[in-house]
């Protein structure tokens, strides 16, 4: 009975064990892969919430881009099959030409939009009037990250609005608040941040 209870104690321990989530390392001094590392747990944070959806918008505009720029390229080829060239030389021409300018407006639509962006999407907020109505509005939400190349700090962005009101709240704390001597990053110390920025903007509300 006891080596039964032993055993089952043991393998509860090894099914929690199993569930845990592997912690995550990274080189302190590699500063583009911390900034990224630090990211996806701001990240993971977010798309935990209740009442917190994200978007996928930037995404999918950027899958869009792409998709037509393929679909020039496909088809270009496709015709110079059918059509070898030089009976395909204005075809090529203009697919080419398509193709470079798709391209170009995905790389600036990434630098300039998308840029560091981590999260983007909307919170449900519920408030009750005097008069015991439920009320709820959406608070929209764009979370971005910054750091230096050679620099130890790192900054998180949150904008937000909610039809109403708007505001951009950042802080910038070196990255030895977020990460041990040996690099592993403490999750609970990011998700701490990340919940300050969000009571801030409801208290400046």
């Amino acid at each position: 009975m006891v080596a039964e209870e032993n055993l089952l104690t043991s393998n509860v321990v090894e099914k929690e064990v199993e569930k845990a989530p592997e912690p995550i390392k990274v080189m302190k001094w590699d500063s583009p892969t911390v900034r990224i590392a630090l990211s996806d747990v701001g990240r993971k944070v977010l798309m935990a919430k209740d009442n917190w959806n994200e978007s996928q918008r930037v995404a999918d505009i950027k899958i869009l881009i792409s998709l037509v720029a393929v679909i020039f390229s496909g088809y270009c080829c496709y015709y110079d099959y059918i059509h070898p060239f030089p009976e395909s030389r204005m075809v090529i021409t203009v697919c080419a030409t398509s193709y470079f300018v798709f391209i170009t407006i995905l790389t600036a639509y990434t630098y300039f939009i998308e840029n560091n962006l981590f999260y983007q999407g909307a919170e449900k907020i519920t408030t009750f009037s005097g008069k015991g109505k439920k009320e709820e509005k959406m608070k929209y939400w764009k979370f971005s990250s910054e750091m230096g190349k050679y620099d130890d700090k790192f900054t998180i962005v949150a904008e937000y609005h909610d039809g109403k009101r708007s505001g951009t709240l950042r802080v910038t704390k070196s990255i030895g608040c977020y990460i041990t001597e040996d690099g592993q990053i403490i999750e609970k110390l990011v998700a701490d941040q990340i919940d300050q920025l969000i009571d801030d903007s409801h208290r400046s509300n």
